[in-house]
């Protein structure tokens, strides 16, 4: 009897021993598993996470793939709807960039059949002469001489009009290089004037120069540019008429040139579209005269890769005032832009 109590504490000992290390044991053990634990609840997080973006990687690309199609099915005059809220900045750019491309092709497609109707005339001139040559050229001087006289006019222009075609193909196609240097404006148009009264001596040549004009320019195209005003002006005002050049700084220190005649003028309507190519507002007279309306299409694209802009004056029965306007030297980026003129009609 008096080993039991002995045996009851031994026996309390190890039940409280055995406690003991299940409930310290289990909480070493969980302190110990507990890097391994977060370790998969990680791994699980980032396998539902790849689950869901390849999920929406496969809706992407169905979204795409179905985009794509709808763009492979439009027709010209169409533009891009899907109904995709997400995509809806896409398509507007889309739109965009199609409504340009359809523009650009309108206007090539314009541009050659215009170029080919301007060289059909002077082919069959050039046929017809060397046909009747053929025929009583060989006998009759007059014939011979006329038929001469009409294949060099008519060759004069055909080479004319393909060095025009050309100056504007390369210009389209950024191949035209520019040396763009400090310019003395005032005595580039001194210099124009002087030739126009060598060439021309049909009209009242006047001019007023403000001394010490500059511009950031290339010089040769920008008297070009000049040369080309001074012949649409001679083309468009009657014989006695006056045409004026002038330069004058402007307020922020730019150039300007201005040619202004007392010539036809030109209609309201004509206004916005001179210088479009071929465009000719008295198509009667442009033929006769040699031009093929290519002219003002040449110089609006020097004066936009000077970055500058046309503004454009006139009344018909009056006269025409074609004002170059060029930014500041320090401002000027020779960089060619869509074209900006300003018609005061």
């Amino acid at each position: 009897e008096a080993v039991m109590p002995l045996v009851g504490a031994l026996a309390a000992f190890e039940a409280l021993s055995l406690l003991r290390q299940i409930f310290f044991g289990g909480r070493r053990a969980r302190r110990l598993l507990r890097p391994l634990d977060e370790m998969a609840r990680a791994t699980r997080a980032l396998l539902e996470r790849q689950q869901t973006f390849e999920s929406a990687a496969m809706l992407d690309d169905e979204r795409l793939h179905n985009l794509e199609d709808r763009i492979k099915s439009l027709r010209p005059e169409e533009t891009l709807r899907t109904g995709d809220r997400d995509l809806r900045g896409l398509e507007e750019a889309v739109n965009s960039l199609l409504a340009r491309l359809h523009e650009s092709y309108q206007r090539q497609g314009q541009f050659v059949s215009d170029a080919s109707h301007e060289l059909r005339t002077p082919i069959a001139v050039i046929q017809g002469y060397a046909g009747m040559l053929d025929r009583w050229g060989k006998s009759d001087e007059k014939i011979l001489d006329e038929g001469i006289a009409a294949i060099k006019s008519e060759s004069e222009y055909m080479k004319k009009l393909v060095d025009q075609l050309l100056f504007l193909a390369r210009g389209d196609m950024g191949r035209s290089r520019l040396d763009f240097k400090i310019v003395d404006v005032s005595e580039l148009v001194k210099e124009v004037y002087e030739d126009a009264q060598l060439i021309d001596r049909n009209h009242d040549w006047r001019i007023e120069i403000e001394p010490g004009v500059t511009a950031m320019a290339d010089r040769d195209m920008l008297k070009q540019c000049a040369r080309i005003l001074c012949d649409n002006a001679t083309k468009y005002t009657p014989a006695g008429g006056m045409i004026r050049l002038r330069t004058r700084a402007t307020p922020e220190g730019g150039a300007s040139i201005e040619v202004q005649d007392s010539g036809i003028g030109i209609s309201r309507a004509d206004v916005s579209r001179v210088f479009d190519r071929f465009y000719r507002s008295d198509p009667a007279r442009g033929r006769s005269s040699g031009g093929a309306g290519l002219g003002l299409s040449i110089a609006r694209w020097i004066v936009d890769s000077h970055g500058g802009h046309f503004e454009v004056l006139s009344r018909e029965g009056i006269g025409t005032r074609f004002t170059v306007v060029l930014p500041p030297p320090k401002n000027t980026q020779p960089v060619i832009r869509k074209h900006d003129f300003r018609v005061n009609a």
